[in-house]
């Protein structure tokens, strides 16, 4: 599989299409997908950290805002 844009523009489309009938579980280590979650789990060396919707944890200001700043600011960058 490639890793563009619009690769996961489709694949993310589906995942969207898919969750609306059945609970779905996302693993990613990209933003634009968990943004789009009901609820998203952080994991630090494999021991959960944080849990909680986009919003929730960008509140927290802990790892996922962290993270958040730092992609955000790559993009703006």
């Amino acid at each position: 599989t490639g890793s563009t844009g619009e690769f996961y523009a489709i694949d993310y489309d589906e995942f969207r299409r898919m969750a609306k009938e059945q609970i779905c579980i996302l693993i990613s280590h990209r933003f634009t997908g968990p943004k789009l979650a009901d609820n998203i789990i952080v994991l630090d060396s494999g021991t959960v950290t944080e849990s909680g919707n986009h919003h929730e944890l960008l509140n927290q200001n802990a790892k996922y805002a962290e993270a958040w700043k730092m992609y955000n600011d790559h993009l703006t960058g």
